[in-house]
Order: C-alpha cells, then sequence, then structure tokens
C-alpha cells in the first residue's frame, strides 16, 4: 500500500474548512499500487516447440518440445537499456556470462538428451529475472 501525504496551501476561503479558519490542509490519499518489475528477461533463441538444426530454426513442431540438432547460439532479450549482466546456463552449470548486447552464448559442446537452458538478469549484481526453457540436444 503507498501512502502519499500532501500538504496544499488553501488558495481561497471556500476551500477551508466550515468549522475553522486554517491556511493549509493536510490530505492523506492511500491507494493499492503495484511497483512494476522494470527488470525482464526472455529468451528468444531457442523458441520452445521449434526444431533447430546447426543453429537455424526449421519448423514448428506439433508438440512443444524444442529439439536441436548441433550447434546453437542461445540468445535473450532484456526489457530495458541498463548496464546488465546476463549468466548463461545448462543444467544448472553456469555457461557464461555477458554483458554486452546483443546477450548471446554459442552453445557448441556436444550433448544429447534433455537439457535445461536458464539465463539470469543481474543488476548491480542482484538477481533481477530469470527465464528457462527445456530442450532435447543431439550432438
Amino acid at each position: 500500500m503507498l501512502i502519499i501525504l500532501l500538504t496544499m496551501s488553501l488558495l481561497s476561503p471556500m476551500i477551508a474548512s466550515s468549522k475553522t479558519e486554517c491556511n493549509e490542509k493536510t490530505i492523506l490519499y492511500t491507494s493499492d499500487i503495484k511497483t512494476l518489475d522494470t527488470y525482464d528477461i526472455k529468451i528468444t533463441t531457442p523458441e520452445e516447440g521449434n526444431l533447430y538444426a546447426i543453429g537455424a530454426q526449421f519448423f514448428r513442431l506439433p508438440f512443444n518440445w524444442t529439439v536441436i540438432f548441433g550447434p546453437i547460439t542461445i540468445r535473450a532479450s532484456v526489457n530495458a537499456t541498463d548496464d546488465f549482466s546476463v549468466k548463461f546456463y545448462v543444467d544448472d552449470v553456469l555457461q557464461t556470462t555477458d554483458d554486452i548486447y546483443p546477450y548471446e552464448y554459442a552453445w557448441w559442446t556436444t550433448s544429447f538428451g534433455k537439457k535445461v537452458i536458464k539465463v539470469e538478469l543481474y543488476y548491480e549484481d542482484i538477481l533481477r529475472d530469470n527465464d528457462s526453457i527445456d530442450v532435447f540436444k543431439i550432438l
């Protein structure tokens, strides 16, 4: 709950209280204002439910699996322009940290099976947001 206290000088006698004369009136405003989370990160490549081969997106799969053949560049977008740090993880193992836009990680290591790609957004060394996607990687 946000409480804002405003003090206003009365400009005319019509505004003053009918019982007492006063030169100043204090008004208390309260409202439920949800603070917006201005820090948002999203994995843009790979997209959920698509087939990728050697980094190129081929087509949408009829199910929500993301299948990757070979290497791919993982990309993340941020909704603001501040100086951020983005950490890229595969199966909770830190792969790289990128401090320069565009935020990306070239995943060239060979692997097979279900993997979890996760990105974390840091601003002023504080974790602000994260995103993840399940993929099935071959090679």
